[in-house]
């Protein structure tokens, strides 16, 4: 191995050390989630969850612009000083202070907005969420930026169980109501940065030198306004549907809407995580950047269009074994909306690469066109109800896609032929699911099998056909989606089958 190859297997190990331990992260603490849930909805009354997410909105919409991208900009510099530590811990905390304040003092003016005097004392306190998560803010930046993801889980697990539930249960069985869930928020808050700093401590020495700042800020300034557009893409067709239609469409576009969105987030969120770092060293290798960005976009594509036929065939069993018989009209739309899950999950990649090079203004007007073009799109659908809706939000959604790859193509300068070659092979895939799901149901349905019953085994079929078609033709996977599960190999548990199924899955793959 030449000493040139072991920087790259290096990286390629921490890149699939840390996808392990973001998605082990991510797993755990929606389990965790889903029982504190359960416990507190049992102590608390629904006003008390209602007062705390009316505060939580404005802190939510306050949030995107409180840190000005100081954590991404600390990760994407390719060299890294003190002074870049020193003046990002400042800004942090400047700005925490800042927004603290101005929460605080627009506490009466939000409570007058939502009709709900108990929202201004909430505000106020809650408005110390800022000032807690502001200090550990740059040991979050520098942890992600080493690829500790692993020390990051641990932050997120310990802070939730110990910063949150404990307490948060303990005061609502005291009977503090919804102050048991500002403190909740608030603990977890605290005890998150607290363990961010001892984790990864850094120089706590303030500075404010101009050309470190001015750095910073010129990139943080490009990555929250994209942020800020993209907040408004992702927000534009509830506030159309919300406003023009009324709260019973709007509740069940929203329960399409986050139906569809599951796969994305849970799969797209976690490769925008790990790879924006992972590529931000990489900017000045231009070939591993582009080998880097054509693997992701494939394997991306390889998992997602298998996924979203079977979301598009199945939807009338989703909908009902997930949200209940009741929720029938959630099917078209979420029909149409499964249509994206493809370039919803693949442009987070484009987005990773955005950040990396630091190309954040050119993506912003790449965000001000999808969130104009969502907005649009839901207005002239919004004619044809909840599936016209759907259909203007997907064409917003496909044209994103598309400018992104473009945007992509012109910075690693790909070809379209590149990028085909990348994507195509999921058209097989996708094609042997689209068959087992259209043929199961068409079987069982008229059988009167429950849903649960034909979703299930129209499931485990379409994993079986996808398994066998793999291991009969490996190279239907395409170039980079062998490369990919080669790398992959040596994590698998292969260790746990026979020797001889171990050995010919390796064969097959090295004819592949």
């Amino acid at each position: 191995m030449s000493a040139e190859d072991s920087p790259k297997k290096n990286l390629t190990r921490s890149t699939l050390s840390a996808f392990g331990w973001q998605y082990t992260s991510i797993i755990a603490q929606a389990l965790l989630q889903l029982v504190v849930l359960a416990v507190l909805s049992r102590l608390l009354s629904p006003d008390d969850f209602g007062v705390l997410g009316f505060a939580l909105i404005f802190v939510g919409f306050a949030a995107l612009f409180s840190q000005m991208g100081v954590g991404p900009a600390l990760i994407q510099r390719a060299e890294l000083t003190t002074e870049h530590v020193r003046v990002g811990f400042t800004l942090s905390m400047l700005l925490s202070l800042g927004f603290t304040a101005l929460l605080a003092a627009a506490a009466p003016l939000a409570g007058r907005f939502m009709a709900h005097d108990q929202v201004i004392q909430v505000l106020r306190v809650v408005s110390l969420n800022f000032l807690f998560t502001g200090l550990g803010v740059v040991s979050e930046a520098l942890l992600k930026r080493d690829l500790k993801f692993k020390k990051l889980m641990w932050a997120n697990i310990l802070s939730y169980l110990f910063g949150y539930a404990a307490p948060g249960i303990l005061l609502a069985w005291m009977g503090f109501g919804v102050w048991a869930l500002v403190g909740a928020t608030l603990g977890q808050s605290l005890l998150h940065s607290v363990l961010l700093l001892v984790y990864r401590p850094h120089p706590l020495a303030p500075s404010l030198a101009r050309r470190e700042a001015g750095e910073l800020l010129f990139f943080g300034g490009g990555f929250t306004l994209a942020h800020f557009l993209n907040y408004t893409a992702n927000q534009g067709d509830y506030f159309v549907v919300g406003r023009l239609a009324g709260a019973g469409p709007l509740g069940i576009y929203t329960r399409a809407y986050q139906l569809m969105m599951l796969p994305a987030k849970y799969f797209g969120q976690v490769l925008t995580v790990v790879l924006f770092p992972v590529m931000a060293r990489m900017q000045h290798s231009r070939g591993q950047l582009v080998r880097t960005y054509l693997s992701g976009i494939a394997v991306v594509t390889l998992v997602s269009a298998p996924l979203s036929v079977l979301m598009v065939v199945l939807a009338p069993e989703i909908v009902s074994v997930v949200l209940g018989p009741q929720w029938v009209e959630t099917v078209l739309p979420f029909q149409i909306l499964a249509l994206g899950v493809v370039a919803r999950s693949s442009y987070k990649i484009d987005d990773a690469l955005a950040r990396a090079l630091g190309v954040m203004y050119q993506r912003s007007v790449r965000d001000g066109i999808y969130a104009a073009g969502v907005i649009l799109g839901s207005l002239a659908g919004l004619r044809w109800g909840l599936p016209g809706v759907a259909c203007g939000v997907l064409a917003a959604v496909l044209l994103n896609y598309l400018l992104a790859m473009q945007m992509s193509r012109r910075l690693l300068e790909l070809t379209w032929g590149d990028i085909l070659r990348a994507l195509l092979p999921a058209l097989y895939p996708a094609l042997a699911a689209g068959v087992v799901a259209v043929g199961v149901p068409a079987l069982l349905r008229p059988a009167g099998a429950p849903d649960w019953f034909t979703l299930g085994i129209a499931g485990l079929l379409s994993a079986g056909a996808l398994l066998a078609l793999y291991a009969w033709r490996p190279q239907i996977l395409g170039p980079y989606g062998l490369a990919t599960l080669r790398r992959l190999l040596p994590w698998l548990p292969v260790r746990r089958v026979p020797e001889t199924v171990s050995r010919w899955l390796e064969a097959r793959l090295e004819n592949g």
